[in-house]
């Protein structure tokens, strides 16, 4: 009987933890772009962010020099109005222009924002 009830206080937790897919993501690949032209490439390990009732993945990236202030956020996470999404999050950061892009997707393998002329590419892994 301990058994049963130890389960039935566990089983909503796993069932919920089974059902995140945001955090499944783990690792990114970066290019940022001049044009046509690939100025820097990173890569790295995102990190577990808690977000109200839900858990994401998120990574800030410093892709300027000491002449330009570029700054990448990616931020990933479980889209609760529908089931099996992903909810989206860029932010790129060109001196003091900000551009912000939202987005739900099924499955992800890459995402791509642009702002003025230079664009960032991520490559995005489990």
């Amino acid at each position: 009987m301990t058994r049963l009830l130890v389960l039935s206080f566990l089983f909503p937790a796993l069932a919920q933890a089974s059902a995140l897919k945001a955090v499944t993501y783990k690792t990114v690949k970066c290019e940022l772009t001049h044009g046509d032209k690939v100025v820097k490439a990173v890569e790295s390990t995102m990190m577990p962010l808690v977000i109200e009732e839900n858990i994401g993945r998120f990574i800030q990236l410093q892709l300027g020099d000491q002449k330009l202030k570029i700054q990448y956020q990616l931020l990933l996470e479980d889209d609760l109005k529908n089931a099996g999404n992903i909810i989206v999050l860029q932010n790129l950061l060109v001196g003091k222009n900000e551009v912000s892009a939202e987005f739900s997707a099924s499955e992800l393998k890459w995402v791509r924002t642009v702002g003025q002329d230079y664009s960032v590419k991520c490559e995005i892994f489990k």
